[in-house]
């Protein structure tokens, strides 16, 4: 896996960074963020989550590469065209 985290340690990584960011944490939401890293690899599904997260935590410039990278490499994902309307 690119992070070297599990998908599922990965799940738990962004759960927690999002549970951190509705409490107002955005430090430990950034730190949570951080250990995802930016490669979401066979998670794409989880890109509008990690592209939610990214907006709250004002990384405005790394979720426009993320959203592009996305949608050239996977132009017919239904996960990557949700997250391009909903974040653009």
């Amino acid at each position: 896996h690119p992070s070297g985290a599990s998908p599922t340690k990965r799940r738990e990584m962004l759960k927690i960074a999002l549970e951190a960011v509705k409490s107002g944490n955005l430090a430990q939401a950034t730190a949570a963020l951080d250990r995802l890293g930016p490669v979401l690899g066979d998670d794409i599904d989880l890109i509008f989550h990690v592209g939610l997260l990214l907006k709250r935590l004002g990384r405005s410039d790394q979720l426009q590469t993320m959203l592009t990278s996305a949608r050239d490499m996977y132009p017919e994902n239904e996960h990557v065209h949700r997250a391009l309307g909903a974040l653009v």
